[in-house]
């Protein structure tokens, strides 16, 4: 085999889409946060993003206009205005959760989401700086998968030339490895900036966590916050699991230990400190860790044991195609 020839198929390879079925629970789960934060505040919308609330408009455009920018709610200080982008961004947000024209609702959803979250910044953390990453990701992906029209789009796919179709999978997968990218940045800059601090150092800092006022603490956190053991392996945990997540995510072995470890650590941030849609994002964000082959096997073993019959996503039927450079 020639260098042309086994480049030639490495193309072709990075041309077939990867970890479809990842990326679609990936857009339904960020999406279904996203509308959470909606539904959740509808009583007092008006107060937290209303042209008169609790950042007028008129304060917002002297103060914070230069820092976080314009956004849709910044259009206009009319009531019935304001009314119209809110109920809007929610409808487009449930829209990209089921999967209605993802191509046009993601778009759609990340600039109503921008603006929400840049309209009263102090409705968000660091959870949300990393939805909007992933949402603009997102974009360039085939998130098609559970999608409410996922069989017209495989219809109306099977016509599109090869030559777009493999184009189109370059730009997935170059979505895919951002995406994971990100994941390994800030899991690498958290550690990086913990074993900075010396109560990081000597396994202290999960006490003084638990013990802020700045969370809605639970009673498991006195539990924990009262054993030095349980204080110094929280602490010490915490740095190993984030130290070796950018490294362990690449080797199948260790994936599921990873992602066991990163689904029991967000639990626990949510359990002890109350900070729901932060570890919901980031529970998430952990589905495009396993390939399309990992989740069959995953429901085949799942269907075997209860009585479930909906399948998940078929493999693209050109996939084959590509990867063979038919």
């Amino acid at each position: 085999m020639t260098a042309g020839t086994a480049l030639d198929r490495a193309l072709l390879a990075f041309a077939v889409p990867r970890r479809k079925i990842g990326l679609g629970i990936v857009r339904t789960g960020l999406a279904a946060v996203i509308a959470g934060l909606y539904v959740q505040n509808i009583p007092w919308h008006a107060l937290l993003w209303g042209p008169n609330g609790m950042i007028p408009m008129k304060l917002y455009g002297q103060t914070m206009l230069a820092s976080h920018g314009a956004n849709l709610y910044y259009l206009s200080a009319q009531t019935w205005w304001f009314e119209l982008v809110f109920w809007t961004g929610l409808t487009v947000t449930l829209a990209y959760a089921v999967g209605v024209l993802p191509v046009l609702t993601g778009p759609l959803c990340f600039a109503f989401t921008w603006s929400l979250l840049t309209r009263n910044n102090f409705v968000q953390d660091a959870g949300w700086n990393l939805t909007r990453i992933l949402l603009i990701y997102l974009f360039f992906a085939d998130t098609s998968a559970f999608a409410l029209a996922s069989g017209r789009i495989e219809a109306l796919a099977k016509r599109v030339p090869v030559l777009l179709k493999q184009m189109r999978g370059v730009l997935h997968n170059s979505a895919l490895g951002l995406i994971l990218f990100q994941l390994c940045l800030l899991y690498a800059t958290s550690v990086f900036y913990k074993v900075t601090g010396h109560k990081w150092q000597d396994g202290t800092a999960l006490y003084y966590v638990l013990r802020s006022n700045q969370f809605d603490l639970s009673a498991l956190g006195g539990l924990i916050w009262s054993s030095a053991f349980l204080v110094a392996a929280g602490t010490y945990g915490t740095l190993l699991f984030q130290a070796a997540y950018p490294f362990w995510i690449w080797q199948k072995p260790f994936r599921y230990v990873v992602a066991a470890g990163a689904v029991f650590f967000h639990l626990s941030i949510l359990w002890t400190m109350a900070l729901p849609f932060f570890s919901a994002i980031m529970i998430v964000s952990e589905a495009v860790l396993f390939t399309d082959d990992e989740y069959r096997r995953a429901w085949a073993w799942l269907r075997a044991r209860l009585p479930v019959q909906t399948a998940l996503p078929a493999d693209e039927p050109v996939a084959a195609t590509i990867a063979s450079g038919g």
